[in-house]
């Protein structure tokens, strides 16, 4: 009976998905809509069918088995979906070092967000203890994953959107004076993209 839920849930969470990318449940949607929000409304899918279906497997296969099971269909879904976490978050990387970037930095802060959510939901249950330790790694992979390719290049993004602000920076001056203030001014700029790199870096990786 638990196989036959699971796979029964899957594909009507994963339907329930698809129209939602397509727009069909969502009439006031925009014709275009970012991956990074998309991102976003799936976890917000995910959460809803893990209060939902917390309460309804806890009724019908007992307390002691609810979020183990629901645990194992949000990773299945989270898998098998059709425009899952994995291809938002790489279509989402297009354009310049820094459009990347700040795609980036507002994938990963939702990522967090929804797996603090997903965390407190499950911890809710008095039974969240007997999920097997196994499950939760690979629920762990299955949102994160998606980021070991992009930040393993992160170095080089930060380098490239470095250097992009600072070659904005003009240093062309037709006397000494209009030459200083210029410098000046380049020095502010310098440490400000400096701040916003490290910020960024500490959001994304920690400072590793």
């Amino acid at each position: 009976m638990r196989n036959y839920y699971l796979k029964c849930h899957r594909a009507r969470v994963s339907s329930k998905w698809q129209e939602i990318v397509s727009g069909e449940n969502d009439v006031t949607k925009s014709a275009e809509q970012s991956e990074v929000s998309l991102l976003g409304e799936f976890y917000e899918l995910l959460l809803t069918v893990c209060h939902t279906e917390m309460q309804w497997c806890s009724k019908v296969f007992g307390k002691s088995s609810s979020a183990s099971i629901v645990a194992q269909l949000l990773l299945e879904v989270a898998l098998s979906v059709e425009s899952g976490p994995g291809f938002l978050i790489q279509s989402s990387l297009a354009g310049t070092a820094t459009e990347k970037l700040s795609s980036l930095t507002r994938l990963y802060a939702s990522t967090q967000m929804f797996v603090g959510n997903l965390k407190q939901a499950i911890e809710n249950d008095n039974n969240a203890d007997k999920i097997d330790p196994d499950l939760l790694v690979k629920m762990s992979d299955a949102f994160w994953h998606p980021y070991i390719s992009i930040l393993m290049d992160y170095g080089e993004l930060e380098t490239e959107a470095l250097l992009t602000a600072l070659g904005d920076i003009p240093l062309d001056a037709h006397d000494v004076i209009d030459l200083v203030q210029l410098l000046d001014s380049s020095v502010k700029k310098l440490f400000d993209e400096a701040l916003v790199s490290m910020n960024r870096c500490q959001n994304l990786t920690g400072m590793l």
